[in-house]
């Protein structure tokens, strides 16, 4: 009875043996495996800024297919949270890699041109609102009034002029084109034409013109009849807006 149980005992060892050699010669998971790929994946713009927002790890089939990329609209989301508390530089770290992910995103070309215009950074303000226009087929007539601004600033007033004309052909009730056409005229030092489209603009706008007539740019004309007689006609618009207002009120 014990001889014709040796061979399954020595059986039965053998199995365990080789189960055991097989666990234990099994290679362990690294610490790499469970690194979230999202770290390597995701493009971070460090420059001393603070860093974007990171995204939710993307799912295993994603990641597998390599086809992870950020939600866009939670960054362009995010950096008009950053413009709102007056982060600038938060916003264009997110806007960035917007436009990492998606070049032509219209909606993070005109924010990050915005910054560098605001920012005084002209040219670069001028290459984001190049591609804006050329993105749009020079259809969209604030697109190329903030390329004018821009080029403007940088003492290219013919072909701001042009761009600013053609913001109007394509829009002619578009005011803040004919208020901008008459800044970048006032600075060329062409004050016939720099007040014929204030006159145009206030036409459009009303009093609205009083808060640009206050800068700078105009001071070559502010001396000057016809752009004071306009300036006069919006304080009067105003005065007489005030005054209805004040009599709605006591009704």
């Amino acid at each position: 009875m014990k001889k014709s149980l040796a061979p399954l005992i020595i059986a039965f060892a053998v199995i365990i043996l080789l189960t055991f050699i097989v666990i234990n010669s099994k290679p362990g998971t690294s610490q790499v495996d469970y690194e979230n790929p999202a770290e390597k994946s995701f493009l971070r713009l460090d420059s001393g800024r603070k860093p974007v927002q990171k995204q939710q790890a993307p799912s295993r089939s994603s990641r597998d297919s390599g086809n992870f990329s950020p939600d866009i609209s939670i960054l362009v989301e995010n950096a008009q949270k950053f413009l709102a508390a007056d982060d600038r530089e938060g916003a264009e770290d997110s806007l960035r890699t917007v436009l990492v992910f998606d070049p032509l995103n219209k909606s993070a070309l005109s924010l990050l041109g915005g910054i560098f215009y605001r920012s005084g950074r002209y040219k670069e303000a001028e290459e984001l609102f190049f591609r804006l226009v050329s993105i749009e087929k020079e259809n969209h007539a604030p697109s190329m009034n903030h390329l004018a601004s821009a080029l403007a600033r940088q003492g290219k007033y013919s072909e701001a002029i042009v761009l600013c004309q053609k913001a109007i052909e394509k829009q002619p009730d578009f005011a803040e084109a004919q208020i901008n056409i008459s800044a970048i005229y006032a600075a060329a030092g062409d004050v016939q034409n720099s007040t014929r489209h204030l006159l145009l603009a206030y036409k459009l706008m009303g009093y609205g013109i009083l808060s640009y007539s206050v800068d700078p740019v105009f001071d070559k004309v502010r001396a000057l009849p016809e752009f004071q007689e306009i300036v006069e006609r919006a304080r009067k618009d105003r005065e007489a807006s005030r005054k209805t207002d004040k009599e709605n009120e006591k009704r």
